[in-house]
């Protein structure tokens, strides 16, 4: 056997397949770690906003491949009761997942579950149709809703009054909320369950 037989020599697809997989595992590299340091830097800057209303104890872990976390206020201070807070992060471990994820518009975002002392009289909901154009639904619901998100309509995306439990359901981008350093959005989300 030559010298020149023993080494393989590769056709420019298979060279492509091995530029492909190489590309996906240093991206699920990166993406991994990436969501790490992120997370961790989430849990800390919502630990620290929610402290102001009560006790925060971290929640189960999330289901499946998810990346992400659950930070719980059993005894919130009023208009609130209780607040669940998730926070779920774009895919980046799989750059295709990611790519498909960006394209739909979506990103990091935070979901809050909030029980209320005393139950909404009526169910109201507000969902982002188009860029800052809101579709609304419920008696009431644009009158209540709309001031609010004409000031914070690029942060949130929906929200929901309910007679059920959780009784306030938000659905916010993460990182224009977390420009605020100062987590001042839960106390700007009390004027909307007064």
């Amino acid at each position: 056997m030559q010298p020149q037989e023993a080494c393989m020599e590769f056709t420019p697809l298979e060279w492509l397949v091995i530029g492909i997989c190489a590309i996906l595992v240093l991206g699920y590299i990166y993406g991994y770690y990436y969501n790490r340091q992120q997370a961790g830097r989430i849990q800390t800057w919502l630990r620290s906003t929610l402290e102001t209303w009560g006790p925060v104890s971290v929640g189960d872990k999330l289901p499946g491949m998810v990346s992400g976390g659950r930070l719980i206020v059993k005894k919130a201070a009023s208009p609130f009761q209780q607040i669940e807070a998730i926070y779920v992060l774009a895919p980046r471990e799989n750059p295709l997942f990611w790519l498909f994820h960006r394209l739909q518009g979506r990103g990091d975002e935070l979901v809050l579950r909030i029980n209320l002392p005393k139950v909404p009289q009526a169910g109201m909901e507000a969902k982002r149709k188009w860029r800052s154009n809101f579709a609304y639904q419920g008696q009431g619901t644009e009158e209540k809703f709309a001031p609010f998100l004409a000031q914070h309509g690029r942060t949130y995306f929906y929200l929901a009054l309910r007679r059920e439990s959780p009784h306030f359901l938000v659905r916010a981008y993460l990182p224009a909320l977390m420009g605020d350093n100062s987590g001042t959005f839960l106390t700007s989300l009390t004027q909307l369950v007064a």
